[in-house]
């Protein structure tokens, strides 16, 4: 199964595959959005676990 997560690394490795660098500001960029992707599934993990079925009937 493919996570948004995976398709974001594919997008960071395809740019750094074009310029050959990352910028320290590029690094940065990317590790706030790794933190806000984790962050995400670990929250729906959450809610998946609150609401044992749907649509709540």
């Amino acid at each position: 199964m493919t996570t948004p997560f995976d398709a974001y690394l594919a997008k960071i490795q395809a740019d750094f595959s074009v310029s050959g660098t990352l910028s320290n500001d590029d690094i940065t960029h990317y590790q706030r959005i790794v933190v806000a992707l984790q962050e995400t599934m670990r929250v729906m993990k959450q809610i998946d676990a609150a609401i044992p079925s749907w649509p709540i009937s």
